[in-house]
């Protein structure tokens, strides 16, 4: 886990893969979000959890709902209008130079059968960074608070199967969380290098409303330990004079740069139903285009 401060002045913890989150926390600090009025409610948390042992082994277990969600996902993104995505994967070339594999079968057939790969001409780049903002206000309900993430997975899904190489962070920022301090916290985790392939059941956990409400509340608990001091306390969203999770405030720009500095990076925030996710991922897109002309083939 690494500290930072953003340009804004954002208090950032980022850690280093889900591992590295879960480990930051333990059952007490789980405690405090339990024993909470809103922590109480598994209504609106979106699933019911005995202890920090229970949120640790939901993650790493298949969620059906969730997974239908951002398989649907997947399929509805694939028919929308998404701008065109060329393939960047390597294909198969032949040559009779001796440079490659030797393929025996062509050789008998009078083919060229030296085999090597090359990566098709895009014209964008190869390695993408995707963002997911899971900051979530109180009045949503846990389900649509999905929906952001099932579009940034789905999208994940569509470019690797096109060749491309993905890292995927999750991040959110609140104000007002902390007794004594007014600085916003942002709170970020890599999900998966670009080197990862794709664990579609934790991804999907992770993003999830349940998960933020549960872990990532849990995490903030812990950070207040970490700096010496306790939540705030707060007749907030409940009016019920607990401690207070703080007050949303999407990452901006400051706060993504010490994340990642891909210029083409793709963002996904603010919104709560499949529609608007995809109509965000779409207007993403249309920036990740490079515009001075195709590269030449990789090797």
């Amino acid at each position: 886990m690494l500290k930072h401060q953003s340009a804004n002045g954002s208090m950032m913890y980022v850690f280093d893969g889900l591992t590295d989150m879960i480990s930051f926390v333990d059952q007490e600090d789980y405690k405090v979000v339990a024993n909470n009025g809103s922590g109480a409610r598994g209504s609106w948390v979106g699933r019911d959890f005995q202890d920090w042992c229970d949120v640790d082994a939901a993650t790493k277990q298949a969620w059906d709902e969730g997974i239908q969600m951002v398989t649907m996902s997947i399929e509805r993104l694939k028919q929308s209008a998404i701008p065109d995505i060329k393939s960047t994967k390597r294909e198969p070339t032949f040559n009779n130079d001796g440079d490659g594999d030797f393929d025996y079968d062509r050789f008998m057939n009078g083919d060229p059968a030296f085999q090597t790969a090359t990566r098709q001409a895009s014209g964008e780049p190869n390695e993408v960074t995707i963002i997911t903002d899971t900051s979530t206000p109180g009045h949503y309900d846990s389900m649509d608070a999905l929906w952001r993430g099932a579009a940034a997975l789905a999208l994940t899904h569509i470019l690797e199967e096109k060749g491309y190489r993905v890292e995927l962070w999750v991040a959110n920022q609140v104000s007002n969380v902390f007794a004594g301090l007014s600085t916003p916290l942002c709170l970020a985790v890599k999900l998966k290098k670009t080197s990862d392939p794709m664990d579609l059941s934790t991804l999907t956990n992770v993003v999830s409303g349940w998960y933020h409400r549960s872990a990532t509340f849990s995490t903030r608990v812990a950070i207040a330990r970490d700096l010496g001091t306790s939540l705030r306390r707060d007749y907030g969203f409940f009016g019920d004079g607990g401690y207070t999770m703080g007050q949303s405030l999407p990452p901006r720009g400051a706060e993504l740069d010490v994340l990642s500095l891909d210029p083409h990076r793709i963002y996904s925030s603010g919104t709560f139903s499949f529609d608007a996710a995809c109509r965000q991922i779409v207007a993403e897109l249309s920036k990740f285009k490079i515009k001075d002309g195709p590269k030449p083939d990789v090797q």
